[in-house]
């Protein structure tokens, strides 16, 4: 007993109007494992073949109510259904001219009965596997053409022989053109082609043409419509025996999108190499991943010595203490934008204050993966900020050192009048000198009196030529009263010394203060020194010091 045949997917459609024949082809088929169906006449079979579509029709010449031929030509002018492939079948032995046309026009093969089981499975057979290779190409193309539409990658082949272009649908689609009224060739791709980009375009075909590289070229084209589309394409050149060039074939990709993304790229990336804001990306540990140059620059290094490395090890300058940087990565680590103002140190020592601002990246999860980091030096900032709260702060004390100036100066009048009573009816010489020397503080406290005015009322005192040697000894004199017995006052003086220009006043309260510090830092006695000299400073010494310039001076 024979073991039944594995079942088959397609479909195999019997016409024929003898019950006893219809009947033997369906068992005879069914037992092979075919799936099969049988009409009567014409008009069944082409509803059949609409609905079910059948791999193979055995159609029999004749039928009741049309003539095999004619059905035949009515499923051939089925356009928009998958055709089967179709056997005819007749008793006759022979056709008339315009049967044998049609047959050997749309048939697929014809058998003169009476049929043979073995022919009859043999043709079917070839056919129905002719068939499934067919399918089985054609959902390969579709799956390709899908794959070509997704990937926006087209295939074509130039046949150089012949000079022949083919394009896949997904070329078309790319260059914007209708299959229907488009020939593709040569010229008309190179017409598409920008045509600034043609001569790259053709010298790089005429390259893989002549088999001296592979076809690599990026390049534009121009769809009907005037829009432009980068394209990406590749090729490789297929020679015969003799070397001679025979097919080039290759792929065309829409990179449109990718080249706005990269030119964006570019742009963006641009701007944050020029900014002139400081900007680091750092991973979600604080290491960085990429600085710009303004913030290397900002801190004299590299940028490639900074990549790799946390800023707390670079840049940390040890002004804010621990809990300062604990509430930063405690605010960042939470996904909140940190922003403040923090000291950091250069590499050469110096110190800057910056605005921070710290921004953290989630990633697809949403966890917070890097950090982008924009800061500002304000070190120039914060010094005019801290020079305007100085003046300010000097125009109160100026406001407050004039009311106490003029209080002061209500307090001294009546002393220095007293002096002048006391210098006329005192004749002891001894107190004479304590008298004389009460005068002259007495005038000294009316002159800084007026100093102190004057700098309430932003006035500059009278600068007149003096030797300064004469301004040591009124200070020397005026001490000498002052000071204890233990602390001597030493003055040294040139011969010639050079006269200078100033406020003697002031000069006078500057020289007494100094000496009233050294006084103070001597309380088991001493000796204070009081020097002047000339001295010449030349442009050597001048170029070491930015606030000097070459010229004579009087040494203090």
């Amino acid at each position: 007993m024979n073991e039944p045949a594995m079942p088959h997917s397609s479909l195999i459609l019997v016409v024929d109007d003898t019950p006893a024949l219809l009947k033997a082809a369906l068992r005879l088929l069914g037992r092979e494992g075919y799936r099969v169906t049988g009409v009567g006449s014409g008009h069944e079979a082409l509803d059949v073949v609409q609905k079910s579509r059948p791999s193979v029709v055995l159609l029999a010449v004749a039928l009741p109510d049309m003539d095999g031929f004619e059905v035949l030509r009515a499923i051939r002018s089925l356009k928009d259904l998958p055709q089967p492939s179709i056997i005819m079948m007749s008793a006759a032995q022979t056709l008339s001219e315009d049967q044998a046309e049609v047959l050997a026009q749309s048939a697929d093969g014809y058998l003169a009965r009476p049929i043979s089981n073995a022919e009859l499975l043999a043709r079917v057979g070839l056919l129905v596997r002719n068939h499934e290779l067919v399918a089985q190409l054609r959902r390969s193309e579709a799956q390709m053409a899908r794959a070509q539409r997704i990937a926006h990658v087209g295939s074509w082949e130039l046949d150089v022989v012949r000079d022949e272009l083919t394009w896949s649908d997904e070329v078309y689609r790319i260059f914007g053109r209708d299959r229907e009224t488009f020939e593709p060739s040569f010229n008309a791709f190179m017409a598409c082609v920008v045509e600034e980009d043609r001569k790259d375009v053709l010298t790089a075909q005429e390259r893989a043409l002549a088999g001296r590289e592979a076809l690599n070229i990026t390049h534009r084209i121009t769809r009907p419509d005037g829009t432009v589309r980068w394209v990406h394409e590749l090729g490789e050149l297929e020679s015969g025996d003799d070397e001679q060039a025979l097919l080039l074939t290759g792929v065309v990709m829409d990179i449109t999108e990718r080249h706005e993304n990269e030119r964006h790229m570019r742009l963006q990336q641009a701007a944050l190499e020029s900014a002139a804001n400081s900007i680091a990306i750092t991973d979600h540990e604080g290491r960085l991943l990429w600085v710009n140059p303004a913030f290397a620059t900002s801190y004299g290094y590299e940028e490639e010595e900074l990549t790799g490395k946390r800023p707390g090890d670079i840049v940390k300058s040890g002004v804010h203490d621990t809990a300062f940087y604990k509430e930063m990565w405690e605010t960042i680590l939470s996904g909140r934008v940190w922003f403040g103002e923090i000291v950091n140190k250069r590499r050469d020592g110096s110190l800057l204050t910056e605005e921070l601002t710290i921004t953290p990246i989630r990633d697809a999860e949403g966890k917070v993966a890097n950090f982008i980091a924009i800061k500002q030096d304000i070190t120039e900032r914060k010094r005019m900020e801290m020079q305007f709260l100085r003046s300010q702060r000097m125009e109160s004390i100026g406001t407050l050192a004039g009311g106490i100036a003029h209080d002061l100066n209500n307090l001294l009048a009546p002393i220095v009048m007293g002096v002048d009573l006391l210098a006329e009816r005192v004749n002891d010489d001894a107190l004479q000198v304590v008298i004389r020397n009460m005068g002259q503080s007495a005038s000294r406290g009316t002159s800084l009196v007026r100093q102190v005015l004057s700098f309430a009322r932003g006035v500059e005192g009278a600068r007149v030529t003096l030797f300064l040697d004469q301004v040591l000894r009124e200070v020397v004199t005026m001490a000498k009263t002052s000071f204890p017995k233990n602390v001597r006052i030493q003055t040294e003086s040139d011969d010639d010394l050079w006269p200078v220009i100033g406020d003697p006043t002031q000069l006078n309260q500057v020289i007494l203060n100094l000496s009233v510090n050294a006084r103070d830092a001597m309380p088991d006695g001493g000796t204070v020194r009081l020097l002047t000299r000339n001295v010449t400073i030349d442009d050597q010494y001048a170029s070491m010091r930015r606030d000097v310039e070459p010229g004579d001076y009087v040494l203090l």
